[in-house]
């Protein structure tokens, strides 16, 4: 009983990101994938969280060179804009746009303005996987006790 009280509890967290644009049905989508392996969600959770962090790091330390390169700024942005929306960050997703157009326009300040809005969603959206997350872990927990008991 109280692994169907979690997994309501995840489901109408998830709508509620939901609802609020932070998440899209992308990340429906990929919670389908658990089906086949229970751990994929936490899985996959760490390690889009690890990669973006270190994209984060590397596009802040090219927005800040003197000599700042417009193409590696745009490599890293779409690596942020692909792993974003395939987890289904969609708020995160508009202002890795609004970055991309700063980039492709040349535009050194539109692109600082766009990274302030996007670590911002990142946070929003990090916070929201991490608990996520979490209800995934006990509800994997409960069903491994269950089968232990069995």
């Amino acid at each position: 009983m109280v692994g169907i009280n979690i997994r309501l509890q995840q489901t109408n967290f998830i709508k509620h990101l939901q609802d609020q644009g932070i998440l899209d049905n992308n990340f429906n989508n990929f919670l389908s994938l658990r089906i086949e392996n229970p751990g994929l969600v936490v899985e996959v959770i760490a390690g889009f969280m690890h990669n973006t962090d270190t994209t984060i790091s590397e596009l802040n330390d090219q927005l800040h060179a003197d000599d700042l390169d417009f193409a590696k700024v745009g490599h890293y942005v779409h690596q942020l804009k692909g792993s974003s929306a395939s987890i289904g960050g969609y708020r995160m997703v508009l202002e890795v746009l609004g970055l991309r157009d700063g980039c492709y326009e040349g535009d050194r300040n539109k692109c600082f303005e766009a990274f302030e809005k996007v670590k911002e969603e990142y946070q929003i959206l990090k916070e929201n996987l991490v608990i996520i997350s979490e209800l995934e872990q006990t509800l994997m927990a409960n069903v491994a006790a269950r089968r232990a008991r069995a």
